[in-house]
């Protein structure tokens, strides 16, 4: 992670249960100046939540997050950074193309842009796309 990302900018912890998204999804983020915090399951993520020293603004539950798993861990989040705001992601692969859609948010505003006003931050005017980006 670059000290240009980690040094003020925003911090969004993703938990979502598959590598190829957590990996786009980093991308895409910190390619705009956010800091990813990634984790594969619910104990990963509240392992990160659980961590004073790092500054959390909004948890993105992706995927398979819509089951009792997901809920129990944004809970035991909010339990322990009851400030962090949720949003809900569904990402579905098909093809090597990862479709992203944020539960919510401007469908025509990109992954970074839609977090920055989730979190009320200023844009900096980079617009990512939240659909059809092709795996590497």
């Amino acid at each position: 992670m670059s000290e240009a990302v980690c040094a003020g900018g925003l911090s969004v912890l993703v938990m979502d249960g598959s590598a190829p998204v957590l990996a786009l999804i980093s991308r895409i983020l910190e390619g705009n100046g956010i800091r990813a915090l990634l984790a594969r399951d619910a104990a990963e993520a509240l392992a990160i939540a659980n961590r004073d020293f790092l500054s959390l603004d909004l948890l993105l539950v992706g995927g398979d997050g819509v089951n009792s798993w997901a809920l129990d861990a944004v809970a035991a989040i909010r339990n322990v950074r009851p400030e962090v705001r949720v949003l809900g992601m569904s990402a579905v692969e098909e093809d090597g193309v990862i479709q992203l859609s944020l539960h919510g948010a401007d469908r025509n505003a990109g992954l970074a842009e839609s977090i920055r006003a989730v979190c009320g931050a200023q844009s900096d005017g980079n617009k990512t796309r939240t659909a059809g980006h092709q795996l590497s």
